[in-house]
């Protein structure tokens, strides 16, 4: 009788230790791959706000202290195409709900930043908040870019 109960207890561990060999070969994947396209995009992105930053500091601090909304068109224009172009592209992979996310939040910042700026800025100093949100935001898109891009990497 008790060589009876030692073979169940034989076949449960062999059939435990071979649900463990085979679970550990199985790879789920809970987001999308890296793609290259959606983080250049980003980074032409993120250059270009950085430029526009830079010479709306410019334009503040300067003997008129005007930076006028007129002479940033282009580059809400050019923000407004890449941001669309992220959005096809992030919305085309399977998976890819937190970068879409992301770029949605981004599209928001960038209306309210046009908005902030057609009403005018009154000093270089109002410039600091949406700066750092700005800088915020692309870095953690670039942390999630690096991630996806050694992982893709590691397959």
């Amino acid at each position: 009788m008790n060589l009876l109960h030692k073979i169940p207890l034989k076949i449960s561990v062999l059939f435990l230790i071979a649900s463990l060999l085979c679970s550990s070969c199985i790879t789920v994947k809970l987001i999308s791959n890296y793609d290259e396209i959606t983080d250049q995009t980003l980074h032409e992105l993120q250059e270009s706000t950085a430029t526009y930053f830079v010479q709306l500091e410019r334009d503040l601090t300067d003997e008129d202290g005007i930076a006028q909304y007129e002479d940033y068109t282009v580059f809400f224009d050019r923000a407004k195409i890449h941001l669309n172009t992220l959005k096809i592209r992030t919305r085309a992979f399977e998976k890819n709900r937190i970068v879409v996310n992301q770029v949605d939040e981004l599209a928001t910042m960038f209306d309210n930043l046009e908005k902030a700026h057609q009403i005018g800025f009154q000093s270089a100093e109002a410039i600091a908040p949406p700066l750092n949100s700005f800088n915020t935001a692309f870095t953690a898109i670039a942390k999630l870019q690096i991630a996806l891009k050694r992982g893709n990497t590691n397959q």
